[in-house]
């Protein structure tokens, strides 16, 4: 009697989820959902049919799917969000001089973007424009498009004495 329960108990492989591959969360494996491990049991204790079941699995992985998307936009958004605050906390690039720095790489960024102004569009859309290191870049690219200035010296003292005293001016001793 023991061996007949057996033989028609259902497999659970066939209850299996289908389609599960290529799903990643950025929760830790821990707290990620078991799709395929919630329906098997169910399908057991309630008797369904296979396709049933699939349908449930679909259904389960189909919200595990949008719970993990939206947590990865949080996350995403979040990492968006720090590297704005270290780009305003930055000594080289916050502060005071975050205006100028910004003002700086969209400069860099014109000079150098397509027509179509793609990779601005990339930076803009994915976030990345607020990277600290990508906003270093662009400004000290920027740096080396600016022209050249002329160093004039200190003007205070070169007007206070007449170009003879400075020119001799260890010779008058």
């Amino acid at each position: 009697m023991e061996n007949a329960t057996m033989l028609s108990a259902p497999n659970p492989e066939a209850y299996a989820a289908q389609g599960t591959q290529g799903i990643q969360s950025a929760a830790p494996a821990s707290t990620a959902p078991a799709p395929a491990g919630d329906a098997a049991p169910k399908a057991e204790s309630e008797n369904n049919s296979t396709q049933q079941s699939q349908q449930e699995a679909e259904q389960a992985l189909s919200a595990a799917r949008e719970r993990i998307a939206q947590e990865n936009t949080a996350a995403w958004q979040a990492q968006v969000a720090q590297w704005r605050t270290e780009a305003e906390t930055d000594p080289e690039l916050g502060g005071a001089a975050l205006p100028t720095t910004v003002a700086r790489a969209q400069m860099a960024l014109q000079h150098f973007d397509s027509e179509d102004h793609f990779v601005g569009k990339l930076l803009q859309e994915s976030g990345y424009g607020n990277h600290p290191q990508v906003l270093r870049f662009f400004s000290r690219l920027a740096s080396s498009l600016m022209e050249d200035s002329l160093s004039t010296g200190d003007a205070a003292q070169r007007s206070s004495l007449p170009l003879e005293e400075r020119l001799y001016a260890q010779w008058q001793q």
